[in-house]
């Protein structure tokens, strides 16, 4: 359907262009008896240009609506030969508020019959633009990745049919979305070989980043660093607190810079509970930290960070020696008392 409806478009198109008067009436039966002929022809992009052949219009506008044909029915036998699953699911519709049903077409990449179709459909549908194409083996960041050298690659086909230039400013924003941390790390590295292979002549890139990951690749005097507060029309930083070294920098120094990640660098949700916990040791009394002693040494025992995670527990040692000095104090009290029943027994025998 996608086919026959971006192909009656098109046609609708040169109609108009040649600035022919057929009653839209008749163009309408024209549409829907050839959807009908198709249902029972293999060549159905030539059903209604068979039509128009029957009527006395402009051989130019015939040879238009052949042509077109032609290449519509070429990639319609090309689509043929590829080998396809129909995937069918259930989708959630937020407008409508219900799931409704899908369906695309997967098809391998690697093979042949599949090169030669999507190159036949770049090369002579790219305009009409009626299939979509999405790479089910990349994640999200690989395709952002794919997507982002794609629009270098049309820019530069374009710019090369207008004008050669021996110079490009390249802006970027935030390039690195949705990338894994390891791609984040290497796509500078990735991205300036690439570039170097599309581009002819001098380059220079301007990017905007969230990421210390890439910040890593960047000398700091190639660094404008923004921030929220507006002064006098001016809202960027002059330094950074630490170290204002960027390149090859550590990137956890990089993230605990204050610029990047306040308060420290473990989840707000984590800060909480290990406060929490050692608020709780700090004031509980040594009685009630032993009887809770298993949990607490479950909970200390999750902290990933080595150093906090010690800290944590001498709190809890120490509390917990409080404890059993205590209890040894109140043993010896306890037997200082049968000791002196046991001499104040002895005394009573000896008197009898």
């Amino acid at each position: 359907m996608n086919f026959l409806a971006s192909y009656i478009k098109e046609v609708l198109s040169i109609i108009d262009e040649f600035n022919i008067k057929i009653p839209d009436k008749e163009l309408e039966e024209f549409i829907y008896s050839s959807i009908e002929s198709a249902k029972d022809e293999n060549d159905f992009f030539n059903i209604l240009k068979n039509k128009f052949d029957a009527k006395s219009v402009e051989l130019d506008f015939l040879d238009k609506v052949k042509k077109l044909s032609s290449s519509y029915l070429k990639l319609y036998d090309s689509f043929t030969e590829l080998k396809i699953n129909l995937n069918e699911f259930f989708k959630f519709d937020s407008f409508e508020g219900e799931e409704i049903f899908d369906e695309y077409l997967e098809i391998d990449s690697t093979l042949s019959e599949t090169e030669k179709f999507i190159e036949l459909y770049i090369r002579e549908f790219s305009n009409s633009d009626f299939l979509k194409f999405s790479w089910l083996e990349m994640s999200s960041g690989q395709f952002s990745f794919l997507t982002l050298c794609s629009r270098f690659g049309y820019a530069i086909e374009n710019l090369s049919n207008e004008k050669k230039y021996n110079s490009y400013l390249l802006l970027i924003d935030e390039g690195d979305l949705y990338f894994h941390p390891q791609l984040q790390k290497d796509w500078l590295y990735h991205f300036i070989k690439i570039v170097d292979l599309m581009f002819n002549g001098s380059i220079q890139v301007i990017l905007t980043t969230h990421s210390p990951f890439v910040l890593s690749d960047m000398p700091n005097t190639n660094v404008t660093f923004l921030s929220r507060e507006l002064k006098m029309g001016q809202n960027f930083v002059i330094g950074l607190e630490g170290s204002p070294r960027t390149f090859a920098a550590n990137i956890s120094e990089l993230l605990s810079n204050s610029f990047f990640i306040k308060e420290g660098l473990i989840g707000q949700f984590a800060k909480e509970k290990i406060n929490s916990c050692i608020r709780w040791l700090l004031t509980a009394s040594p009685a009630d930290v032993y009887k809770e002693r298993d949990e607490l040494i479950k909970f200390i025992d999750l902290i990933g960070e080595p150093i906090l995670r010690n800290k944590v527990h001498d709190v809890y040692q120490s509390k917990l020696k409080l404890f059993e000095g205590k209890d040894l104090i109140d043993l010896i009290k306890l037997f200082e008392v049968k000791i002196n029943e046991l001499k104040k027994f002895t005394n009573e025998e000896k008197n009898d």
